[in-house]
């Protein structure tokens, strides 16, 4: 629902540097339609992981930060996995 609402930030710089190639309609439908699970390494952390048609696999790194005004999803990283 956070997404939906418009509740998310994306690091591009932190995506760029790295040279990763995604987009930010992938980065929403992974985080929309994927599976989620916890970071193993890292507390706080969550991966999100989808198939963007017809074969691109993407991995989205993510935390949720806590604001006086609601939470919001701060995308860390995402890459083609």
């Amino acid at each position: 629902m956070l997404v939906l609402d418009g509740r998310y930030s994306i690091e591009w710089r932190h995506i760029k540097q790295r040279g990763h190639h995604v987009e930010e309609y992938e980065i929403k439908t992974v985080l929309l339609h994927g599976m989620h699970a916890p970071d193993r390494d890292r507390p706080n952390r969550y991966n999100a992981f989808g198939t963007i048609p017809p074969t691109k696999k993407i991995r989205v790194v993510y935390t949720l930060i806590a604001q006086p005004d609601g939470t919001t999803v701060v995308v860390i990283t995402a890459f083609e996995d």
